[in-house]
């Protein structure tokens, strides 16, 4: 029986260990393979007989957890209209007045969920976490099942927080396992997300003070009278212990053994590496905490706590100077007391966020829904949507209303009493299980209020499996007195019974998270080859397709209702083209150079730039100018076999996605790009697309070059006026302003694209027009500069230095130098200021001014500058050539 434990234990710790992994549970299948881990576990659980610890109290927080899954299985299930109204079921979009009614013909409108195809999927995530927490309720209750778990999650966070820490110093934070990252992200260990990974390590942290604890408790329960301290071998009263301070430093550390000395770099090393991470709200949920766990230790010694706490923390923030992060985490702490730039994103969401919930308060608008709705109230610039409410409580409060976050609520309370339960027992054991499940709930509850880490696969396996330990030892009796009194069989059949309802709801979920992981599998391959990230060669393959179309099928034939999926066979439908069409142009070019070059081997061609021709948007722009200019040309495009061939089955795809799932963008603007083919209203797609997600930069840039090449100059113009006035437009702004300036006419591009500010106006002349063939378009815009900052409202000091700018740099020199010496009369600390002051009246051969000026900057500079010893040499030059 006890190698039965023992290996029970051991196969909890291995799932500990490989779940963070692969990328933090974002490899393909990985909820598969859990969910398949929670049944197994199950069953064994069900199986299980243990007569030393059989369950004593039934887990009151089983309960709002089925609740919770209950709920969100109500919100996907279609209900009659009486109780759909009843209920208060969240108003569409239609009725809201945000898209036309037509819109919802494929929206299941007597469903709660708005969309019922991604609460099922967060229904999976949520049974999956269950399934695993209820089995470790059920088998992780004895020691020797627990430490098994409790080592695992040590070495795990200590071999993560090290990883982070090569990774940023050796190889640039990039991943060498199964896929690169596409949408930028920071990863931190194995996790595609500082934050993310910031929260496992919070998880860890916890399970590693576990073995600190349970030493400290058990020197505790040796001597119980308070007052007492450690000596040689036994406790003695604190008056009666006549070292000081330092010794007792010394000798508390004399006792050590090795096992505490590991115990203890791995804290030290999670520590840090919460802080290295450079995850803000993990430093925040770190401190949290360390402020519960020296606060629950220090009822035992608090002598122990402070050196050991001093030591740790020493160590820690060690560990962080030799890994060369000290300047960044510093500058991540400071921004702590202030609302800056990286917050003001996060804060202006939850502003939109939660008055939003506030109309959907009663049943919250589906599980799973957040990164379709979110899109509907979002009023500030981002470069992309939010998929999270980047928090835990706040996304639950839209998805699953008043209900939702009672459930969860209720759920943290539970928690702490059975963690509070078991601190309580005398054992030493338990009370350091019981700290450590206060101290976890803490960190992941602050972490949880900035962050949504708990959805990854990787942190909720690790926070089931910890709390599942705390769960079970707290709802079984230790006292052989008890054991005695406890005859119910209700309570055992009881459990039973719960237990073989979850093995049944894991076995749907397992079935349902396939076609999930296997859309997302697709959806990863089709993402590496449209941007372009592979050879071209390697993912043309006939096999390489034909996988992803079998998982394609797959997803499709589980779950046909899943509008992402039939979005993803509509990109396999244009990746099929673009490869076809990009492996033809390259031939037919290989051969035109064969032709036509005497050397033996043709020059290399650059397929990246074939690759750009085969896009979607660049066939939309040459078809719509050839239907200006060229019509024979316009009937070849659209005659083409290739076009034939794979874009009317990608055309009825993204129309049936449409119709599934009426609140995403995606769908609409492929329709939009494809739709001069189709007969269709490009107009109407574009609105609708825009509609949905209001303020996204990147989608309002592809909009307005389909309008630009559509001949809408209006359309196109607002759309990039938008575009451009967001803080994160930069990716975009070159491409933006090239195209403007061939294609509409400058006072339009001015005044009605550019944003109307100096400051910003200023600063395009400078980074886009230098060209020496720019020199008359940059003086035209300079001009109007001029005018703009004629009609602005600006300071004195603004007003002088922004004229001096645009002066200086239309070259007229004579009035820059004036208004720089203006400006400088009013603020005399600007260097920079001062030194184009200088050159101004270089040009304006003011030569002993120039140089009085330059020697200035010297002076004030706190460095050496190059660029002011140049230019004194060249005044000089001048000044000594003219005399």
């Amino acid at each position: 029986m006890n190698a039965f434990r023992i290996l029970v234990g051991s196969i909890f710790a291995i799932a500990v260990l490989a779940a963070p992994w692969p990328i933090g549970g974002n490899w393909p299948f990985t909820r598969t393979y859990l969910l398949a881990f929670g049944i197994v576990a199950l069953v064994i659980g069900l199986l299980d007989r243990n007569p030393k610890r059989p369950i004593s109290r039934f887990p009151l927080i089983w309960i709002p957890l089925i609740l919770g899954a209950i709920f969100v299985w109500f919100q996907s299930s279609s209900l009659s209209s009486s109780v759909y109204e009843s209920v208060g079921g969240p108003r569409p979009y239609a009725e809201s007045g945000e898209l036309p009614a037509e819109d919802q013909t494929g929206s299941n409108s007597s469903a709660i969920s708005l969309y019922p195809a991604a609460t099922r999927e967060k229904l999976v995530d949520l049974l999956m976490g269950m399934g695993i927490f209820f089995a470790a309720t059920a088998l992780l209750r004895e020691r020797m099942t627990i430490i098994p778990v409790m080592i695992a999650l040590t070495v795990v966070g200590t071999a993560l927080s090290f990883f982070g820490v090569i990774q940023s110093l050796s190889w640039n934070g990039k991943l060498f396992w199964q896929y690169e990252l596409l949408s930028g992200g920071w990863p931190f260990g194995s996790f595609v997300n500082k934050n993310n990974g910031a929260g496992f390590l919070i998880i860890t942290f916890s399970a590693s003070l576990f073995f600190f604890a349970q030493q400290l408790f058990r020197w505790k329960l040796k001597t119980e009278p308070a007052g007492l301290v450690l000596a040689e071998d036994h406790w003695e009263r604190e008056s009666e212990v006549k070292k000081s301070f330092f010794a007792f430093c010394l000798h508390t550390f004399s006792r050590l053994q090795p096992k505490h000395l590991y115990i203890a770099a791995a804290i030290a090393a999670i520590f840090g590496g919460v802080f290295v991470s450079l995850s803000r709200g993990g430093m925040v949920a770190l401190m949290g905490s360390c402020a519960v766990a020296i606060f629950l230790f220090a009822n035992a010694n608090k002598w122990v706590v402070t050196v050991m706490c001093l030591a740790l923390a020493g160590i820690g923030i060690g560990f962080v100077f030799v890994s060369g992060q000290t300047d960044l985490v510093t500058s991540q702490l400071e921004t702590l007391a202030e609302v800056d730039t990286k917050s003001t994103p996060r804060l202006l969401h939850w502003q939109d966020a939660i008055p939003y919930s506030m109309e959907h308060l009663a049943v919250g608008t589906g599980a799973g829904t957040y990164r379709y709705v979110s899109n509907s109230f979002q009023t500030f610039f981002f470069q992309r949507s939010y998929a999270h409410a980047e928090s835990v409580f706040v996304e639950t409060l839209v998805e699953m209303g008043i209900g939702g976050i009672v459930l969860l609520g209720l759920g943290i309370v539970l928690a702490l009493v059975a963690s509070s339960r078991l601190y309580r027992r005398s054992e030493p054991f338990d009370s350091a299980l019981g700290a450590c499940g206060l101290i976890c709930l803490t960190g992941t509850a602050i972490a949880s209020t900035l962050d949504f880490g708990l959805y990854q696969p990787a942190n909720i396996t690790a926070m089931a499996i910890l709390m599942g330990c705390v769960v079970g030892r707290a709802s079984t009796e230790i006292s052989r007195a008890s054991l005695n009194q406890n005859k119910s069989t209700f309570l055992p059949l009881l459990v039973k019974v719960v237990m073989v309802g979850m093995i049944a709801s894991c076995l749907w979920a397992t079935y349902e998270s396939c076609g999930v992981e296997s859309r997302k599998r697709a959806t990863r391959n089709l993402s590496l080859l449209n941007e372009f990230k592979t050879p071209l060669g390697r993912l043309a393959s006939d096999s390489s397709f034909h996988k992803t179309k079998t998982l394609l099928e797959r997803a499709i034939k589980i779950r046909p209702d899943d509008s992402a999926a039939h979005f993803q066979m509509g990109e396999y439908h244009l990746a099929r083209y673009r490869v076809e069409a990009a492996t033809n142009l390259n031939e037919r070019m290989l051969a035109e150079l064969e032709a036509n070059t005497s050397s033996t081997a043709p020059e290399k061609i650059p397929i990246d730039e074939i690759w750009a021709t085969t896009a979607p948007a660049t066939v939309h722009r040459e078809y719509r100018l050839a239907l200006r200019g060229n019509r024979q040309l316009a009937t070849r495009i659209q005659q083409d076999e290739l076009i034939g061939k794979h874009w009317p089955s990608a055309w009825e795809e993204f129309k049936l996605a449409e119709q599934l799932c009426p609140y995403q963008s995606g769908a609409q603007y492929r329709l939009a790009e494809l739709s001069a083919f189709f007969g269709s209203d490009e107009a109407a797609h574009i609105n609708k697309s825009l509609e949905r997600t209001l303020l996204n930069t990147r989608l309002m840039f592809s909009c307005g070059l389909l309008s630009m090449n559509s001949g809408d100059q209006k359309k196109a113009v607002e759309l990039w006026a938008k575009c451009l006035k967001n803080p994160n437009s930069k990716p975009y702004e070159r491409t933006i302003i090239e195209i403007c300036q061939v294609e509409l006419p400058m006072k339009s591009f001015y005044e009605e694209v550019l944003p109307q500010t100096p400051k910003e106006l200023i600063n395009i002349a400078s980074k886009y027009f230098e060209h020496p063939d720019m020199i008359l378009p940059k003086r035209l815009l300079l001009d109007h500069t001029m005018r703009v900052i004629d009609k602005a409202e600006l300071s004195e000091l603004e007003r002088n230095f922004f004229s001096a700018e645009a002066s200086r740099m239309s070259d007229d020199f004579k009035p820059a130098a004036e208004f720089y010496r203006k400006a400088l009369e009013l603020d005399s600390t600007q260097v920079g200021w001062r030194f184009n002051y200088a050159k101004c009246l270089h040009e304006t051969k003011q030569y002993d001014e120039a140089i009085r000026q330059l020697k200035k900057c010297e002076l004030e500079s706190l460095s050496a500058n190059p660029n002011i010893n140049r230019l004194l040499k060249r005044i000089r030059s001048d000044r000594a050539t003219r005399n």
